[in-house]
């Protein structure tokens, strides 16, 4: 376990590089601007990244991490994820992106997440649910899309959610 706070952009890949075999890593409020470190840390199974300065999720960023089952990057600045910044995790079950304000998501962005059960999307200024969205996301039990100024909800958006036990819409 390792858990960082205060460091510099580049502290993540050392840490992985002298520590390939790490599964949990927290470094929240470390002044993290991008993604780009982990790819080393191949059995990573936990990440807390919350509380940071991070704008963008780079493509590859998780490439190397299908071990990863927690990932936490709430309380950022993430503006640009594309279809891909969560391509190879097939094995995460909670990702929390709430509170990153005028974060655009694609539509495939979560279509690699199959396994996923929990997914924070709180205080993101989000106005439109995609349908491509929860397309593959069929385990999700804990959907929180709370606090967002939703305006356009379509008819069929959460048809593949038949596992879903929580949907909070509240403002």
């Amino acid at each position: 376990i390792a858990r960082l706070v205060g460091i510099t952009p580049f502290v993540p890949s050392v840490i992985c590089r002298q520590f390939p075999n790490i599964r949990s890593f927290t470094a929240n409020n470390a002044s993290l601007e991008t993604i780009r470190h982990f790819t080393e840390c191949r059995d990573l199974a936990y990440l807390d990244l919350s509380d940071n300065l991070i704008t963008e999720i780079q493509g590859s960023a998780f490439s190397n991490n299908q071990e990863l089952e927690y990932l936490d990057l709430s309380k950022n600045a993430i503006i640009d994820a594309n279809d891909y910044s969560f391509y190879m995790l097939s094995n995460l079950k909670m990702l929390n992106l709430g509170q990153n304000p005028g974060i655009q998501l694609p539509g495939l962005v979560f279509s690699f997440l199959l396994n996923l059960e929990d997914l924070h999307l709180d205080h993101c200024d989000i106005s439109t649910i995609q349908n491509e969205w929860f397309y593959n996301t069929t385990n999700l039990n804990k959907l929180y899309l709370n606090d967002n100024p939703l305006h356009n909800i379509s008819d069929n958006v959460f048809r593949n959610l038949g596992s879903l036990r929580i949907l909070d819409l509240s403002s």
